[in-house]
Formats: C-alpha cells, sequence, structure tokens
C-alpha cells in the first residue's frame, strides 16, 4: 500500500492543542475475505433471468470469477439449483480512501476539585472507493446502494476529571449516517 498522510499542529502553550491532518491510502493486491452472501448475490446477479437479462455484465471479472465459485446440478430435478460455493480470500485490485482527522485538546488545573482534560476528535472520508477485479467497476463505499456499511465521518468527545488517586472520563461517540436496510436511502 502507499499512504500519504500530512499535517500541522498549533499548542500555543502547554494547556492546548490542535491538529489537522490530510490522509490518502491506495492498497493495491490486498486480501479480502469473500462471504458467502456476497458471492451468491453475485453470481444470481450475472446469470440470466427469465427473460435472458442480468443485473450485471456476465463477462466482467467479478462474475466470471462469482459463477465459477458456485456449482449447479446439472440435471434432474434439482437441475439449475445451487450444490455449493468455493469461498476463500482473493487479492483485490486496489481501494484508495482519503481524508481528515482534526483533534483538539485542554487541560486545566481547577485545584482542589482536580485536574480537566477536554478533546476532541473528527474524521471526515472524502472517497473511499474499491476496485475488486482489474477492469471492474470502481465501486464508491460511501454510496448507500454499495453494499458497505461504513459512514462517511465520525466524532469523538471526551472530559476527564482526575484527582490524585481517581480519575473518571465520559466519552460520547458520533457516527455519521449508513444506509437504511433496504439500501435506498440514508
Amino acid at each position: 500500500s502507499t499512504s500519504i498522510n500530512a499535517g500541522a499542529v498549533w499548542s500555543p502553550n502547554r494547556h492546548f492543542d490542535i491538529s489537522a491532518d490530510y490522509f490518502r491510502v491506495v492498497m493495491k493486491n490486498q486480501v479480502l475475505d469473500l462471504n458467502i452472501d456476497s458471492v451468491l448475490r453475485d453470481e444470481a446477479d450475472c446469470r440470466p433471468d427469465g427473460n435472458g437479462d442480468t443485473l450485471q455484465d456476465p463477462t466482467s471479472p467479478t462474475c466470471l470469477d462469482a459463477i465459477a465459485r458456485v456449482d449447479q446440478y446439472a440435471s434432474g430435478s434439482r437441475a439449475g439449483d445451487i450444490e455449493g460455493a468455493q469461498v476463500m480470500p482473493i487479492n483485490i485490485a486496489r481501494e484508495t480512501t482519503d481524508g481528515i482527522d482534526v483533534a483538539a485538546h485542554l487541560r486545566f488545573d481547577a485545584g482542589r476539585i482536580g485536574h480537566f482534560e477536554l478533546g476532541a476528535s473528527y474524521t471526515y472520508v472524502f472517497n473511499h472507493t474499491i476496485e475488486q477485479y482489474p477492469r471492474d467497476p470502481v465501486i464508491n463505499k460511501l454510496a448507500f446502494d454499495s453494499d458497505y456499511y461504513i459512514p462517511r465521518d465520525t466524532g469523538t468527545a471526551y472530559i476527564t476529571s482526575s484527582l490524585p488517586r481517581f480519575s473518571t472520563t465520559l466519552t460520547g461517540r458520533r457516527t455519521g449516517k449508513l444506509p437504511n436496510d433496504d439500501e435506498d436511502r440514508y
């Protein structure tokens, strides 16, 4: 994989700092564990329906692989039914993601009631794409209908209170929107 990271930190004093980072990661030939559900969905989308239509191009690398992995009964009363499927890891062609991370921290002493630290961080992903096989369509993993459930953005905030023999932290997390179960909107 190839990774590019660039960032800056501003800390005007020892009690406060803020940082911003840009990241871009390109992964090639990474191992992807296929799951049976995805293989069977791809295989079904690549085979013609009663009208001879398919949802995916049957000559695409994904279709050729899915059809080769799924065995069907060739004859008899179960002709066309699934007999079995081989699912094993593959090397995907390419996956790319880029985005920003921003964080801030504030620390202060409150005398007898203790030491406090507040912090917040936020990540926003500009793009996250995957191409399973060379010449396959590039899939936007952030799209609601992509079969991937990853948020575009996440955020975390916390406050920590510390005394000499005791400390406690309260943390809150926010996850960006995810597709609904029908994968037709967020």
